[in-house]
């Protein structure tokens, strides 16, 4: 990945792809209106001062496009993510949410939910969560290099080995390519989801692979320059425990 991708992109997702436990799913028909005008109006009272008005991002992450089901959205809004603070019914109802969903999933382009979210309106979050597997690996994974006493002393400009870099403690990196001249011009590159509860880690880079320790004892390890998952670790645990349950960095 390139420094300045890195740079523009460390962000947290904080609307979709988390899970939470035990929140269930209720919904009621308002005659009248249309799904996705419904949720326009919902996400436009709610989500789209901290995600834009065309849910392109703004202080929060994009959240199009969208491919998330129902019921994680629910479960994020109801549990709320490492810097969004969760909301009651009474902020916005079971079904408003659901409507924000289907409108969300309008302007993506998609006609209707996947299959995670077929039967997302009378399936039990915590079946979901419960069924989550240990390890996700979607593909290969490239080699890495072993990573040394030396290494960690004088650690490769492109990575990012320990919490604050350098056993110095300084949190520097040497990396130029961001500069006072072109900084206004960062865009954001990517966005990835951490899940609910409260956050206190620094991603670690090492060999343009990126390993992000997620609230609830969870590990991504992602491409740098694109924000692709390579493999999740997700510890076993008892469920009603991993909201409660934190990492606060990671070690290489």
């Amino acid at each position: 990945m390139r420094t300045l991708a890195f740079a523009a992109a460390v962000a947290t997702t904080v609307v979709c792809g988390a899970t939470a436990v035990g929140v269930g799913v209720g919904v009621s028909a308002r005659a009248g209106q249309a799904p996705s005008a419904q949720g326009r109006a919902a996400y436009s009272r709610v989500c789209a001062d901290c995600h834009g008005a065309d849910a392109k991002g703004s202080l929060g992450p994009a959240l199009v496009p969208f491919a998330q089901s129902d019921r994680d959205l629910l479960a994020v809004v109801r549990a709320g993510g490492s810097q969004m603070f969760a909301l009651s019914a009474r902020d916005i109802t079971d079904a408003e949410v659901l409507d924000v969903a289907h409108y969300l999933r309008t302007l993506s382009g998609a006609q209707r939910a996947g299959p995670a979210a077929r039967d997302a309106r009378a399936v039990p979050l915590a079946d979901a969560t419960a069924a989550r597997p240990e390890l996700i690996s979607p593909g290969p994974v490239p080699a890495l290099t072993d990573v040394t006493d030396a290494m960690l002393a004088n650690p490769n400009p492109a990575d990012w080995l320990s919490w604050r870099r350098t056993l110095d403690g300084w949190g520097y990196s040497p990396l130029d390519q961001i500069t006072a001249a072109n900084v206004g011009s960062l865009q954001l590159a990517w966005s990835w989801a951490l899940e609910p509860g409260a956050s206190q880690t620094t991603p670690l880079v090492h060999d343009g692979i990126m390993y992000l320790a997620s609230p609830g004892n969870v590990v991504d390890a992602l491409d740098a320059r694109d924000g692709q998952l390579l493999w999740e670790y997700r510890r076993p645990m008892d469920e009603r425990r991993r909201l409660s349950a934190q990492t606060r960095s990671l070690a290489i």
